[in-house]
């Protein structure tokens, strides 16, 4: 695949990405239009798969290593892991409304990506949990180690039961 072969995607200084060309041969293929946006993680996948390019406002190219540290959250990066490893897996991954949520829509399945060691309040994770319940998603939590190893784990009850106090 040429250079002219890829899919053009300029990013602004508000860390916007916008895409500005698709090549004929691709158009019916992907599923975004020109003029349109794109979420970060999905413009980082195709830089990583070699489909796109991005270009900053004075039309340099950003390399793969740039382009995930314009978002440098460490978050971006485990989450990138784990849609990574999805999309090896032949899943079609799309971002969720979190920072951490990834969704397998046609498998009804909604994925929160977590750091290995990362502290998480179980308020929240019950909060997400019980929200993606209620909504007829099956959860997994995807923990990512330091070496971006990933290990899935399906949440399929929330229950706190009381403990009674014995005497």
């Amino acid at each position: 695949m040429s250079k002219g072969d890829k899919v053009l995607i300029e990013i602004k200084p508000c860390k916007v990405l916008r895409i500005v060309k698709i090549p004929e041969a691709m158009k019916t293929k992907l599923e975004f239009k020109e003029g349109g946006s794109l979420h970060p993680l999905i413009a980082t996948y195709l830089v990583y798969s070699n489909i796109a390019k991005i270009v900053d406002e004075s039309g340099k190219e950003l390399s793969l290593k740039e382009v995930i540290n314009v978002f440098s959250d460490r978050n971006f990066w485990i989450t990138f892991s784990v849609f990574l490893d999805l999309r090896k897996r032949g899943k079609k991954v799309e971002p969720g409304i979190e920072p951490n949520e990834l969704i397998l829509e046609s498998e009804k399945t909604k994925v929160y990506v977590f750091e290995e060691n990362a502290l998480v309040k179980a308020r929240d994770l019950v909060s997400l949990v019980g929200r993606s319940m209620k909504q007829n998603y099956r959860v997994l939590i995807a923990v990512v180690d330091m070496y971006g190893d990933v290990t899935y784990y399906e949440v399929n009850k929330l229950a706190f039961s009381r403990i009674e106090r014995r005497e």
